[in-house]
């Protein structure tokens, strides 16, 4: 049986970034100068492991820096949430709440759930 490979963080904010400027694969793909959109897929996929000179090509065409695509500590808000639950999990049960924060960031920046949604209304509070 296969392993599938899950996205990784820096995939996932790429992915994010790009469709939040309207861009499609091709147009980042070409940005970059590469032939075709299937070196895009891949990165988003996290199925390509990119270099610092790498990542620092991408982040400039996303109008973005490098830290905001790979550093969760500085992207957004519901990152920091997740983070600060992580702390939380014991360190035998990391493995499972591993797969399940992978689904939840995966279908976050997809847009298929909200961040308000998320939180209960204490951490919303909190967050004021």
């Amino acid at each position: 049986m296969a392993v599938e490979k899950r996205p990784t963080y820096t995939a996932i904010q790429i992915k994010r970034r790009r469709q939040e400027l309207g861009m499609t694969q091709n147009d980042l793909a070409r940005l970059l100068d590469y032939s075709d959109r299937s070196s895009v897929s891949w990165i988003e996929q996290g199925r390509k492991r990119l270099k610092p000179a790498e990542l620092q090509r991408i982040a400039e065409a996303l109008q973005t820096t490098p830290d905001k695509l790979s550093d969760p500590e500085g992207t957004d808000d519901f990152a920091r949430y997740i983070l600060s639950l992580w702390k939380l999990v014991p360190e035998a049960d990391r493995a499972l709440a591993a797969r399940c924060v992978s689904g939840v960031l995966l279908a976050f920046s997809q847009q298929r759930i909200r961040y308000d949604f998320i939180m209960t209304d204490g951490d919303q509070e909190n967050e004021k």
